[in-house]
């Protein structure tokens, strides 16, 4: 399996994915649910799910309430949720 990169991002309100094969539940969003980023860039969330990460050092965490938006260029994490 490849590596996933993900960037911390202080200012997120929750986890973002662009990637939908590393979802390990989804299901689709069927509202018009859009993500506004802080360069008034906005895209469209397309559905929510949860992932498991696995570390190097061989722990997992999962990940809930992830959002899928395909428009992202990178994987961004709330790191308020996870610390």
């Amino acid at each position: 399996v490849d590596a996933i990169t993900w960037w911390i991002d202080s200012g997120a309100t929750t986890h973002f994915f662009k990637d939908r094969c590393w979802f390990k539940t989804y299901e689709p969003v069927e509202d018009e649910s859009v993500l506004y980023m802080s360069d008034d860039h906005f895209a469209h969330v397309h559905g929510k799910g949860s992932m498991v990460l696995e570390f190097s050092s061989g722990k997992y965490i999962t990940l809930f309430n992830v959002l899928y938006v395909l428009k992202l260029r990178k994987n961004l994490n709330y790191w308020s949720c996870i610390k």
